[in-house]
């Protein structure tokens, strides 16, 4: 494998999970729109950046077993396409479940010429 794609195979995952992630804190913002006490706006704030907790340290994991995020990552996007479907249209569909599977599927490659991107 050549050099340049260990380097794609390797770092493509972590900045399109780390993009994501960055993706959803931003519209985490959107809870000061609301109406409310200061003490229940701060609640939903810290609830909405639960699951971005979760991949920051999905991701952490997942750089020292590519296996575990080829199967952790697949599995939040399939999960969020049966449990949202219909409620949502295609494109949100592609914005939140498409970079899990491609970052699992990155996972994956990762997993599979890990000892040919180690020797990086």
């Amino acid at each position: 494998m050549k050099s340049t794609t260990k380097e794609v195979v390797f770092w493509t995952p972590r900045v399109i999970c780390v993009l994501f992630a960055f993706f959803m804190f931003i519209y985490a913002f959107d809870v000061f729109n609301n109406e409310g006490s200061i003490k229940e706006i701060i609640v939903d704030f810290l609830i909405r950046l639960l699951p971005i907790f979760i991949l920051i340290v999905l991701l952490f994991f997942s750089g020292r077993m590519p296996w575990l995020g080829a199967i952790v990552f697949n599995v939040i996007g399939l999960s969020y396409l049966i449990f949202y479907w219909g409620n949502f249209s295609f494109v949100t569909f592609i914005g939140v479940a498409g970079p899990m599977f491609i970052v699992g599927f990155f996972f994956l490659l990762n997993a599979i010429f890990n000892d040919e991107i180690n020797e990086r």
